[in-house]
């Protein structure tokens, strides 16, 4: 049943979004999204944060470990987009790497949104600060 809902919502991904920013972020059956989109949609409705975000030049050496990369792509990809809704799966596969030794925020996995938010812009600060995606992350 998930599979066959990724394909539809691919489809129907397709359609173009009536209002300017007004895109959605997947959640198929069994992704467990829901708390990872609220706190997505929030940092995007922050123009302090996404304005510079999306022009940042970050040069990173783990960009599968990097959460600022990926928010920066889905960013892009919410400004860019033609469609209706986009997937936030390459940020919900590195926030699942980043925190897997604390075991939170898996994929599949429903969490925390409040404790996601905590320890994404921790996460944010430790990348921006320079020490990067290599070092070991602690809240």
């Amino acid at each position: 049943p998930r599979q066959r809902q990724e394909q539809e919502l691919a489809l129907s991904r397709r359609v173009a979004s009536p209002v300017p920013f007004a895109v959605g972020l997947e959640n198929p059956v069994g992704a467990n999204n829901c708390f990872l989109n609220v706190v997505l949609q929030s940092l995007w409705h922050l123009p302090g944060l996404r304005q510079p975000l999306e022009t940042l030049a970050h040069h990173c050496t783990s960009p599968e470990l990097c959460a600022l990369c990926a928010l920066k792509n889905l960013f892009i990809q919410y400004h860019f987009t033609q469609y209706s809704h986009i997937p936030p799966h390459e940020l919900r596969v590195v926030v699942s790497r980043v925190f897997s030794s604390m075991q939170r925020f898996q994929l599949d996995q429903m969490d925390d949104a409040a404790e996601l938010l905590d320890h994404l812009l921790r996460r944010l600060h430790t990348e921006l600060s320079g020490a990067g995606p290599e070092e070991h992350f602690t809240p």
